[in-house]
């Protein structure tokens, strides 16, 4: 995404320019570029001085605003004349888009299938931009609604770490009667690689056998979300009644 680039701001017109990307923000928030966002967090939040060449730096170290909101403190500090205070203005605001994604799922009364969009955006907040793979398992009840959630692993993602019998083991434990496991891939790389497809088989064997549904996989990055059940790896999962059987 191309960055636009504010014309130089003096310090007597510091107030007036932050008046301006307020209202902007307000009421026609679609015209501000990310460099206009980011400006006006640190105009509202912390020192108005030198904050574009703060701006440019952060830009040029991570690229976007999100990269921003999601790097390390650390990272953020290493960028010259970003203090601890001032990184602390992004750190809020990305804390509180993911509580924020975390509420509006946890609130909902309905189907996790009628809130998708809302679902994978809190998936999308809580683990996209981590930099270790997490394991988690989402629980669902009987309607699809969604009542909590478990970290099973952190770290590379295998069945040494995650063993479907304890995997599914917790979801009974929770009285859960379908569940939606996710895990991210830090590199970007949605794909699912083969441990990936071989764990969640099993997976799928063991929790048929005592009743529970595997709803789906979620495998998170940064741009991209990869569904198991939209392209069609869970209908190979499942066990299909025997034709002679089942007539």
């Amino acid at each position: 995404m191309t960055v636009k680039i504010s014309e130089s701001i003096s310090p007597s017109e510091v107030s007036d320019y932050k008046e301006k990307l307020c209202n902007l923000f307000l009421y026609k928030d679609d015209v501000l570029s990310e460099e206009e966002r980011a400006e006006l967090l640190l105009l509202i939040g912390c020192s108005k001085n030198n904050f574009q060449e703060k701006i440019k730096a952060l830009f040029k170290k991570f690229g976007n605003l999100n990269n921003i909101l999601t790097a390390p403190l650390d990272e953020l500090c290493s960028v010259d004349g970003i203090s601890e205070n001032t990184a602390a203005v992004f750190k809020v605001v990305a804390a509180c888009a993911k509580r924020s994604a975390m509420e509006a799922v946890k609130t909902k009364k309905s189907s996790v299938l009628e809130n998708w969009d809302l679902f994978l955006d809190y998936c999308r907040q809580d683990m996209a931009y981590n930099d270790i793979e997490e394991f988690k398992m989402f629980l669902l009840d009987e309607n699809l609604r969604y009542f909590a959630d478990k970290t099973l692993s952190k770290g590379t993602i295998n069945r040494t770490v995650a063993h479907p019998r304890e995997i599914i083991k917790t979801a009974l434990k929770h009285n859960a009667k379908n569940i939606i496991l996710a895990h991210n891939h830090p590199s970007g790389n949605c794909k699912p690689s083969d441990a990936d497809v071989m764990l969640t088989h099993d997976i799928c064997s063991v929790a048929e056998s005592v009743g529970i549904t595997v709803f789906d996989h979620l495998i998170i990055t940064n741009n991209n979300i990869f569904s198991f059940r939209n392209e069609g790896y869970l209908n190979r999962f499942f066990k299909k009644p025997d034709s002679k059987n089942s007539k």
